[in-house]
């Protein structure tokens, strides 16, 4: 019986192997999620998927400012619907993917300039805009188009693409909007396709109507 003992031995090592493997590929490594982010990033800016002002859109080179991997957890907002895309269905059939802090490097085209920041040094509005002195300058020619909040992602793993859910916050004393981006990728984690999702405005019932004397 004991001749039997390693062949059986090195069989479960293989299966031990095997599954290991396979969960293995099921999780994105750091680089494959930092290139997602990167690429969603500059397609976001580069397909108008922000509501950026006149000023803003003043020049091609632009500043801003990028926070990722904020203090809180993702959260969601019961008052976000889109036009196709349901995020409560999503949530519940993905995980939240947590970066390491000030783990994301993002590097964009020429047209930008970025500067790295911690979410409390949002807080701080007068130090923190300090860092852009130089580039608001008019001869300069650059748009400031604020700060970039980058959540931590949700991806969900389906049998032949993963979708990555990516939320981007521009903040300016407080949240202005919100941008989500769905990133699909194959298996390996090669982005296929990225879309801005559209969001449906909310109704604003009108005010109730004065009665007249």
């Amino acid at each position: 019986m004991l001749a039997y003992w390693p062949k059986y031995y090195f069989f479960g090592i293989a299966i031990f192997l095997l599954f290991s493997c396979k969960k293995n590929e099921d999780v994105p490594n750091f680089i494959q999620f930092n290139n997602i982010v990167n690429d969603g990033i500059l397609y976001s800016l580069e397909n108008n998927c922000y509501k950026f002002s006149e000023y803003e859109n003043k020049y091609k080179i632009k500043v801003l400012g990028l926070v990722v991997n904020t203090f809180d957890s993702y959260r969601t907002d019961s008052t976000i619907n889109f036009v196709s895309f349901n995020i409560n269905s999503f949530i519940k059939s993905s995980q939240l993917i947590n970066f390491s802090k000030d783990s994301l490097s993002v590097s964009l085209n020429s047209n930008y300039k970025v500067f790295p920041t911690h979410f409390k040094e949002l807080r701080q509005f007068i130090e923190y805009h300090s860092q852009f002195k130089e580039m608001e300058l008019e001869q300069a020619e650059t748009s400031f188009i604020k700060t970039l909040v980058v959540r931590n992602p949700r991806i969900k793993m389906n049998v032949k693409t993963n979708e990555v859910l990516v939320e981007i916050d521009r903040f300016f004393e407080y949240i202005i909007d919100r941008t989500f981006l769905l990133i699909t990728t194959d298996k390996s984690f090669n982005i296929l396709k990225i879309e801005c999702l559209e969001q449906v405005k909310p109704h604003i019932p009108p005010p109730p109507e004065t009665s007249k004397g």
